[in-house]
Order: C-alpha cells, then sequence, then structure tokens
C-alpha cells in the first residue's frame, strides 16, 4: 500500500487493502496537474482513473491526499472494481457544443455526477463526512451557473413555466441532463439553506424546477443499477439507444468489457 495511504484513518487503510487484495491491483498516488483547466475538475483536490490495462490511481492536486480526498476516491475505485458497477461515457456526437478537446471531461463529468449519489454515502461509512465540502463546490456550482447562463441561448429560450414537453427542443442535452443532476445532488446531499434556495431558485425561475424533481423521484428507483439509471437518462432525453455505453473492469481477470447500454452483459 502506498505511504500517503497507510496515513489515512484505519477505516480508508482497511478499504484501500481489500480493493488491492480483492481485485489484485496496485493503487498508485501520483501528485499531478489538474487534467482538465475549467469547470468543477479544475477545483477538485484530487482525482482517481483506471485505465484498460487496469492500472489505478488516486491523483492529488493539492500538496496532500486529505482523508476527505482519500474516501472520495477509493469509493469510486471501490464501485468499478469490487461492486462490478461499469463506467459510463457518452459518445461525442450526442455531446454537442463540445470542443473535441473537452469531449473527455464533459463525458467524465456526467459518470462522475452519477457516481457521486453513492460515493457521498460511501463517505459517511468511512467516518468521513462531504458536507462541509460539498456546500462550498455546490454553492459556487450555483452562482457560477447563474451567472454564466443568465442570457445564454442554453437556458434564455426556456419560458417560466414550460412543461416538460417543451424543454428538450429548448435545450441541449449537456444543459437539461447537467442542471438537473446537480440539482438532484444539492437537493440530496447539501445542507446549506442558501445553496438550496439558490439552485431551486434556478431551475423554478427557468420552468425545469417540475421536471427536476421528477427525476429526482426516478433515480431512487434506478440508482441501485448503473444500467438502468442510464437507461432512464437516454429515454428522458429523448437520444438514440447507441448514445452511450458501459465499461466494466474485472480486477483478478484483467479484462474490461465494453458493452452498448440496451445490450446483456
Amino acid at each position: 500500500m502506498h505511504a500517503l495511504l497507510e496515513k489515512q484513518p484505519i477505516a480508508i487503510r482497511e478499504l484501500a487493502a481489500r480493493i488491492e487484495t480483492e481485485a489484485k491491483v496496485t493503487i498508485e498516488v501520483v501528485r499531478s496537474a489538474p487534467l482538465h483547466t475549467d469547470g468543477n475538475f479544475a477545483k477538485a483536490p484530487a482525482g482517481c482513473g483506471i485505465d484498460d490495462n487496469l492500472r489505478c490511481a488516486i491523483l492529488i492536486f493539492n500538496d496532500e491526499l486529505t482523508p476527505e480526498s482519500a474516501a472520495h476516491e477509493l469509493a469510486h475505485l471501490e464501485r468499478w472494481l469490487i461492486d462490478g458497477v461499469p463506467r459510463l461515457f457518452f459518445k461525442p456526437e450526442f455531446i454537442p457544443n463540445i470542443q473535441p478537446t473537452e469531449y473527455a471531461g464533459t463525458s467524465l463529468w456526467f459518470e462522475n455526477r452519477l457516481e457521486h449519489f453513492h460515493v457521498f454515502r460511501r463517505m459517511k461509512d468511512l467516518g468521513v463526512d462531504p458536507t462541509k465540502g460539498l456546500n462550498v463546490e455546490m454553492g459556487k456550482q450555483w452562482a457560477d451557473i447563474t451567472a454564466k447562463f443568465a442570457k445564454t441561448a442554453l437556458l434564455a429560450s426556456v419560458p417560466t413555466g414550460s412543461n416538460t414537453a417543451n424543454l428538450h427542443e429548448n435545450l441541449t442535452p449537456i444543459g437539461y441532463l447537467g442542471t438537473h443532476l446537480d440539482y438532484c445532488i444539492t437537493r440530496r446531499f447539501v445542507d446549506d439553506p442558501a445553496v438550496r434556495s439558490c439552485a431551486t431558485d434556478f431551475m423554478e425561475n427557468r420552468g425545469l424546477l417540475i421536471s427536476a424533481r421528477a427525476l429526482d423521484r426516478r433515480l431512487n428507483s434506478t440508482l441501485h443499477d448503473k444500467k438502468e439509471t442510464a437507461r432512464m437518462l437516454i429515454r428522458e432525453l429523448r437520444l438514440p439507444r447507441d448514445t452511450a455505453y458501459l465499461k466494466y473492469f474485472n480486477g483478478p481477470a484483467k479484462t474490461v468489457k465494453v458493452v452498448k447500454v440496451w445490450q446483456s452483459v
């Protein structure tokens, strides 16, 4: 086990050891520059990744690996390598208005957001409360999005009170899904009243609050199954079935399987 992981609280150390033992991998800890220069990833203190050779790593973007960062990134790795949960990737052609150099980060952003519904709960199991950091992150997120999209075509064309049927005609998939997932995460995990109010006001003022709350309810019945969640989101966005694919990692077998969202594993 890496020395920086050995310095963590016992529950985090035990999780790291379990991942390495059961998945037969070595978790590297590497100091790195942020992988993306804008958006939430630019502000993240750490990240993690796994490649098709089953090489996995925690990347530190700041000076230290805190228990919060360690628990967060290990929870991601546990999902992929121990729980057998696949990663979701959108095809570039279904993320419009994104430059090729930004596509990887945008696709990762969706996957990351979906995983956070589980990661934040798992962090609490490991003795780390994600709430304080999440209050700050989502407070900044809603302030930024309110300023950025106040007058842009992405959201300004949606009148207050629009019904759900009209939303897909006025929003790009990235705008629709991104704001809705952020609202659901804020509603479930943020306890700062000002941040919650900012999120609600943003969605309500653009006619999105009803559809966001409906999506939050639908997530309750699909979050236990990544494939079902992916299918639900593709139906929600009225996109073709081949919009996205899933990637499964098998550490002991050293194999990676890629399947279509509607394909059996």
